[in-house]
């Protein structure tokens, strides 16, 4: 499946060269200075990666065409342009939220309110607004084919906000509602870190080992038993052992860690968390012999 945001600039991009050539054919021969010839231009510009010159070109004809169709086409290529290309986000933003305001058609207006959460998300970080902005549109279309991916965000989004327990509890209605999703997985997982990032919060907190550590360990095990060949196997297993550690469970973990030595990504990682673990059994007198 394709992320969201590479699936709307993959659309965007079709969708611009069509225009382009229905554009050129609509214009003919015409060389007067027209909102037709001004679009023209704009996109000429912006294949020519001019993206700055183009936004002015587009604002020509929003101005000139303000409530046409070609004017709304134009208002929402220049929010674009600017968010994917420029750094102006906050100017995007705006020109969606006027491109909505104005009437566009509902699909791409649907499209633009998706850009602006985007924007909130992954361009400008302001999670709590994105939060807010991808619930709202959950209000609107609960039913929506990127809905999992809204209440996956949302779960990312609480978590860079430290708010684990809201976090689970997003992460695990997404599971609830969409069992098939590809965000489900991704989900699972993340409930693991959440629950085991609290976890270590309280520990530092109390000064000493947190009981939650078990419910990041129970969320683990349940990735792996639905999830037996995901890429994420060897780092759940990883996480799992690190709980384990955390709990003094040290024969567990040294078994975990053991399993992934040959299989994660950073070996050498692995390698000092057995050495450490053998080490406080050995002070501990339970070592486990005979292992290799």
């Amino acid at each position: 499946m394709i992320p969201l945001h590479r699936r709307r600039v993959l659309t965007e991009l079709i969708n611009k060269s069509a225009f382009i050539s229905l554009a050129i054919w609509f214009l003919g021969g015409c060389t007067s200075s027209t909102p037709k010839n001004s679009y023209v231009f704009a996109e000429k510009l912006w294949s020519e990666a001019k993206y700055a010159a183009a936004v002015l070109e587009f604002d020509k004809v929003t101005l000139r065409d303000p409530k046409g169709r070609l004017g709304m086409q134009a208002l929402y290529r220049s929010a674009m342009t600017q968010t994917l290309f420029l750094g102006q986000h906050l100017d995007a933003i705006a020109r969606f939220e006027k491109y909505i305001q104005m009437g566009g058609q509902p699909e791409t207006a649907w499209a633009a309110q998706k850009q602006i959460g985007e924007i909130y998300f992954e361009r400008l970080r302001d999670y709590p607004k994105a939060i807010a902005y991808y619930r709202g549109l959950l209000e609107q279309r609960p039913v929506d084919l990127d809905a999992a991916e809204f209440f996956f965000r949302i779960g990312s989004a609480e978590t860079h906000l430290w708010k684990f327990s809201d976090a689970v509890a997003t992460f695990q209605t997404l599971r609830k509602r969409y069992p098939t999703a590809v965000w489900a997985e991704r989900a699972l997982f993340l409930i693991g870190q959440a629950e085991q990032s609290e976890a270590e919060r309280e520990s530092e907190q109390n000064g000493k080992s947190s009981e939650r550590f078990k419910l990041a360990i129970q969320a683990y095990q349940e990735f792996l038993k639905q999830y037996p060949a995901s890429t994420r196997a060897s780092e759940a297993k990883f996480a799992m052992a690190s709980c384990e550690e955390q709990l003094d469970h040290l024969d567990q973990a040294w078994d975990l860690f053991k399993e992934i030595q040959k299989t994660y990504p950073v070996p050498g990682v692995v390698q000092l968390k057995i050495y450490r673990i053998e080490k406080k059994l050995e002070k501990s007198n339970r070592h486990k012999t005979a292992k290799g």
